[in-house]
């Protein structure tokens, strides 16, 4: 037996499995041998060792050496890269998908202007390609769809306004650059008191807003009443590609209380600001007092009221008389949101019915109301001047809708519309009326009720196919027995359809709600519950959904 390995060849001893025990005792001769052995051993040892050093050196060498060949191959790669000789316009395109949809500028809080606005410089933006190269940077820049959308907010101010423009001059000049490059839709929010204006060389929405006016497609302002006044007054920009107007307070008016005594707007002053604009078609307005709308909706606002194709006046409360005035100004509106209360020196005009007025091209029409459990309601004031002809969609928000049915039933026979889609989203209508509105409105397609329940021989009638053939959304509620969901998955598939061989649509969307914790009492209801589970499931498989809630 030998040991060690290449040209390291030593005979083993005979002797050596054993001698390394403790109670074996070498001879003298054996002993002699055994120490000779052992330098000898010694010696190769070191002459490894020696190896192993200049095989390490080779290896380090050849690792170092490596690394070269890896760093100038990526090079060359990079070097030949096919993205390399991809035109401007495409990357351009590439850098859209990589990027953010709306850049966005903000404080980190909004509480006093002493706190600090941290502001990142431009290649820092959230448009990853201008990180890259100078020729990836170059082209972000001209890429006007990256600048598309942007968002500012500033910090709160009050009368110490020095401090406050000393921390937002810098993000004022970072949104005019942005701008520049080809923003077309701008939102802007300014916190401040309520009763202080900013002054106008220092006041951002000029800054912003006027010097652009003229590549601005979609804008939205949110700030104070007093500042956005103090805005709609200056000189009149033109704004010849403005398609969209979205005005909001930051101060929230409460319906019946909803007017501010220290906003005055008996000035005299022209709103021109958005006199001209050829092509508006959206103007929205949120949460505004009424004596501050009742200035915008008089003729010193100066907007191309008969141009919009969508107004939406949300939380901005209006009686029936301002919502009348301000629909027979719009004269071409195709969408419309209208949020109406009553006002107290109104009662004495109901003997005097609105004008009634025609609106051709109205197809959606959104009515919130909150009528303080007043008779007639609001709604039905002005459903009662309206005939729209094309009307398609109807939503009421209404808790005392009641009230309104019998004034939308004249509305919908006056108009002699077909509407698709009907939504009450907040009234709990009786069985009964629900039941005639299902008979009344026949070409339902989309049916939203979520607070109304459908009895189950009215599910029956629409598994059948015979009543809402078109029907394929709807919300609703059930009674809470086994056999009304039953009846409510066979209105799903239109199950009895087949046997009246009536051509129903089956329903692709629907969500039913029944009375939390009742069902638990109905001996069927697991069985009945685990079958809807089941269809929902092989539903979902076909693009379909069903949903059960209490």
């Amino acid at each position: 037996m030998i040991i060690g390995r290449g040209d390291s060849v030593l005979p083993l001893h005979p002797l050596e499995d054993d001698a390394w025990r403790s109670d074996y005792m070498l001879s003298d001769d054996s002993d002699k041998e055994f120490r000779g052995l052992l330098e000898t051993m010694g010696e190769a040892l070191d002459q490894h060792d020696s190896r192993i050093v200049r095989v390490r050196a080779t290896l380090d060498q050849l690792l170092d050496e490596r690394k070269d060949y890896v760093l100038r191959i990526n090079k060359l790669k990079s070097a030949v890269a096919s993205h390399k000789r991809l035109p401007p316009e495409i990357l351009s395109q590439i850098f859209t998908h990589c990027s953010t949809s709306c850049l966005s500028l903000w404080s980190e809080t909004t509480a006093t202007c002493s706190e600090a606005i941290p502001l990142a410089p431009l290649q820092r933006l959230p448009v990853p390609p201008m990180s890259v190269c100078s020729r990836w940077r170059q082209i972000a820049t001209k890429s006007r769809h990256l600048w598309n959308s942007l968002a500012i907010a500033y910090p709160s101010y009050d009368t110490s306004i020095q401090p406050w423009t000393e921390k937002t001059d810098d993000l004022t000049a970072l949104a005019r650059t942005i701008i520049s490059r080809g923003t077309r839709c701008i939102t802007v929010r300014v916190n401040g008191p309520h009763k202080y204006v900013l002054p106008e060389e220092v006041e951002p929405l000029r800054k912003l807003i006027i010097p652009f006016s003229q590549q601005l497609t979609h804008i939205s302002l949110t700030c104070t009443m007093h500042h956005l006044y103090d805005f709609l007054r200056s000189s009149s920009p033109s704004f010849p590609v403005l398609e969209a107007l979205i005005i909001r307070s930051e101060e929230k008016p409460v319906p019946f209380y909803d007017t501010n005594d220290n906003f005055d707007t008996n000035d005299n002053f022209a709103l021109t600001m958005f006199g001209n604009c050829p092509n508006l078609r959206s103007f929205r307005v949120d949460q505004l007092y009424l004596n501050f709308f009742t200035t915008l909706a008089g003729p010193s606002f100066h907007l191309p009221w008969a141009q919009l194709t969508q107004l939406l006046l949300t939380s901005t409360w209006v009686p029936a008389t301002t919502a009348h005035s301000i629909l027979s100004l719009c004269t071409s509106l195709k969408s419309c949101w209208l949020s109406l209360l009553w006002l107290d020196e109104e009662i004495n005009d109901l003997n005097f019915p609105l004008p009634i007025m025609t609106h051709p091209h109205l197809r959606a029409l959104t009515i919130s109301s909150t009528d303080e459990f007043r008779s007639p309601s609001v709604a039905a004031r002005l459903l009662e001047s309206l005939v729209l002809p094309s009307l398609q969609k109807f939503t009421i928000i209404d808790e005392e809708i009641e009230e309104t049915l019998s004034s939308f039933i004249s509305f919908i026979s006056r108009s002699g519309c077909t509407l698709r889609v009907f939504s009450a989203l907040s009234a709990n209508l009786p069985p009964t009326i629900v039941a005639f509105l299902l008979e009344f409105l026949p070409a339902l397609e989309d049916l939203a009720i979520p607070k109304a329940t459908i009895s189950e021989p009215m599910l029956m009638r629409i598994a059948q196919g015979v009543l809402l053939p078109k029907l394929t959304h709807v919300e609703c509620t059930i009674n809470c027995s086994p056999r009304s969901l039953e009846a409510f998955m066979d209105a799903v598939e239109r199950t009895k359809a087949k046997r009246t061989r009536t051509r129903a649509r089956r329903l692709r969307f629907a969500t039913v709600r029944y009375p939390a914790g009742r069902h638990f009492r109905a001996p069927r209801w697991p069985q009945v519950n685990q079958a809807f589970n089941e269809l929902a499931k092989k539903l979902q498989g076909e693009g379909r959904l069903i949903f059960l809630k209490d």
